[in-house]
């Protein structure tokens, strides 16, 4: 089962899509919906491509910059906007790890963090596939559907309890 989900999902990577239009289209420059349209209709997901079952090394590495693929044009700059997204996350993570501490009280608090880590996970790794399954059906769904999230996000923050100096029961 396992080797199924990963042989499924080893096409959803952004990196091999791009890959994939560079080494068609010689380097030309492409947003995210041209080069996934150019991917599902001639290339690895049309009908008519033949299946490959070898990964390439690069694909796991390249995968852990993908972050905001959906803004830059060129290779150089979706790494520069995936490093940064990617430092803005850790240290909203961080942020995130004590604000937890502080919001449930202290026989909870364990578990309280143990059950928010197993959601960030679980979101991270039902994501990727999703965003990328959004990507071939309407493109612009997935930038929609994170800038909700991060507003609702931003918005549930003004209503937090203010806890400082107070004994949490």
């Amino acid at each position: 089962m396992l080797s199924d989900i990963v042989e499924h999902s080893k096409q959803l990577f952004m990196f091999n899509r791009f890959d994939e239009w560079s080494r068609t289209h010689d380097n030309a420059e492409a947003d995210i919906c041209q080069v996934t349209a150019y991917v599902t209709k001639y290339g690895t997901h049309s009908t008519d491509a033949r299946c490959d079952p070898h990964i390439h090394s690069d694909v796991f590495m390249e995968s852990l910059i993908t972050v905001a693929a959906a803004i830059p044009i060129r290779d150089t700059n979706n790494l520069i906007v995936s490093a940064i997204f990617s430092s803005v996350i850790s240290c909203g993570n961080a942020s995130l790890d004590c604000l937890i501490t502080e919001v449930f009280p202290t026989n909870l608090r364990a578990t309280g963090v143990a059950v928010s880590m197993v959601a960030a996970r679980l979101g991270g790794i039902i994501g990727n596939v999703v965003i990328a399954a959004l990507l071939d059906t309407y493109c612009p769904a997935p930038t929609f559907i994170v800038a909700v999230l991060l507003a609702g996000g931003g918005l549930m923050c003004l209503f937090l309890p203010n806890t400082t100096r107070q004994a949490l029961k």
